[in-house]
């Protein structure tokens, strides 16, 4: 548990360990998805300054969509992180989760020396931070019956390991769903605003961890802060200026524009019409 912006709340870990080297790193995230697993790959990677050569796994449903025998059926996500950093793979046997006995040692050690008493940070960045500083902490920590410290032994572990790539890895997952009639598009468990020309169209949703884009065909129609709540509805009041010229009536009704705030130049320029027009003083 963790308390984010004094909501306690589950925090997802994503652990990395380097057997020889004892080194680990933790990152945490709102809940296990894809985007997450991406992204705690990556902050692991870059943490350690390259990438493992192999690496093993239990078997998430987020990189493997299916088992037949000892062979497993992988999502298209996983091979994209995959073939970006080009590690090889290795899962373990369904149901023996001890066969990466060091990863749940970690799981462990992180929990009870990070995450007790409950933690309190001002948002989940703040708390990857405090996670990322003990981890780099723990590498000047001798471990028993090993010589020198982890941060010594994972100078060998890193000139064996793959260099990061120059290109950037693009954390995100997508989905292809249709706008409704009311320019909403939902991804993951939340519904997000798109201009009300996108309405009925198919679009494409583009999450990552902090932002959340919406395509229609190739056209960035909508950018959203990503929310990692559930049933909700987050929208842009400048998405439904377009229906406001065709009903004007709806500007102090309407529930897209509540709470929104104009510039005092246009709250003049309204009163000044409603002064001069009684029409107007409807809208």
């Amino acid at each position: 548990m963790v308390r984010i912006a004094g909501v306690e709340c589950e925090a997802g870990l994503a652990v990395i360990t380097l057997p020889y080297s004892d080194a680990y790193f933790v990152s945490a995230y709102p809940r296990e998805c894809t985007e997450t697993f991406h992204a705690g790959h990556v902050a692991g990677f870059e943490f350690f300054g390259a990438v493992p050569t192999k690496t093993d796994y239990d078997n998430t449903s987020i990189a493997v969509s299916k088992v037949v025998g000892d062979e497993r059926v992988l999502t298209r996500e996983f091979l994209r992180l995959q073939s970006h950093f080009l590690f090889e793979h290795h899962f373990c046997h369904v149901g023996r989760g001890n066969e990466k006995g060091h990863v749940e040692t970690h799981v462990g050690y992180a929990r009870r020396n990070l995450l007790v008493p409950v933690p309190s940070f001002p948002s989940w960045g703040a708390f990857n931070e405090y996670l990322a500083a003990a981890c780099y902490a723990d590498l000047f920590r001798h471990v028993r019956g090993k010589p020198g410290t982890k941060a010594e032994r994972l100078l060998d572990d890193v000139a064996a390991m793959l260099a990061l790539p120059a290109e950037h890895f693009e954390i995100r997952r997508v989905e292809h769903t249709t706008a409704s009639s009311l320019s909403l598009v939902r991804f993951d468990r939340n519904d997000y605003s798109v201009p009300t020309a996108a309405a009925h169209h198919e679009v494409t949703a583009i999450g990552g961890i902090e932002a959340l884009r919406i395509l229609c065909g190739t056209e960035v129609v909508a950018a959203h802060p990503r929310h990692w709540g559930k049933e909700e509805i987050f929208f842009d009041p400048r998405h439904y200026l377009a229906l406001l010229e065709r009903k004007p009536g709806a500007f102090d009704h309407a529930r897209p524009l509540e709470g929104w705030e104009l510039p005092e130049c246009l709250l003049t320029l309204r009163r000044r019409l409603e002064a001069t027009d009684p029409a107007l003083r409807e809208i």
